[in-house]
């Protein structure tokens, strides 16, 4: 049974190594994005009550401001993994082997 397991992984990560796709990629590119924005939102939650006395004329939980900056960080993650993902996907795998690239 180990044999199988063993052999079924290594082929299954060959498969996926050589035959990439865009919709992976940027899923793995935004991954760590998410998981950061979440932190962040949580932690400047958090630490509204530090930075409370140096604010002026804007509240500490600013609705806009916590989401226009989740927002521009998912635009900009989007984008930088959108680009790569989109050129490794067009790449014939058996070529660039060849090729060695």
């Amino acid at each position: 049974m180990a044999v199988k397991w063993r052999d079924w992984k290594m082929w299954y990560l060959f498969r996926t190594e050589l035959e990439p796709d865009s919709d992976n990629l940027v899923r793995s590119g935004l991954s760590p994005t998410l998981a950061g924005i979440g932190l962040g939102l949580a932690l400047s939650t958090a630490a509204v009550e530090l930075v409370r006395s140096m604010l002026y004329d804007v509240s500490a939980l600013d609705l806009r401001t916590f989401l226009g900056a989740a927002l521009l960080l998912l635009v900009l993650a989007l984008a930088s993994a959108l680009v790569p993902a989109r050129r490794a996907a067009a790449v014939d795998p058996a070529e660039a082997l060849r090729s060695g690239e």
